[in-house]
């Protein structure tokens, strides 16, 4: 697989959850083009606007399975006055940011 986009519409408001490309392919508009192949859809579905957020995780030192579960991935969320703590005790801290446009 090149690429992946994966969006959902909630009322009037689509948020692409997952967009991706492989790294043997990036920097090609491969992103640029998914994003562009899927507005019109998210507008016939009724969305006037659409978001996206960054994201990343570290999950092996901040989520401690139960017995018998591994973790498969996780989405964690912190105060950003502890930024500098988090950056000290992980090797990737994310800081999300919202990216928003109207369809």
């Amino acid at each position: 697989m090149t690429g992946v986009l994966d969006a959902a519409v909630r009322d009037r408001l689509a948020t692409v959850e997952t967009i991706a490309v492989h790294p043997d392919h990036q920097s090609q508009g491969i992103a640029t083009g998914l994003l562009e192949t899927v507005l019109p859809r998210l507008r016939d579905l009724g969305a006037t606007e659409v978001d996206a957020w960054t994201r990343g995780e570290e999950t092996a030192r901040a989520v401690r399975p139960g017995p018998g579960f591994t973790v498969a991935g996780a989405f964690l969320h912190a105060d950003a006055a502890r930024e500098q703590q988090l950056r000290d005790t992980f090797t990737r801290v994310y800081r999300c940011r919202r990216f928003h446009r109207h369809l």
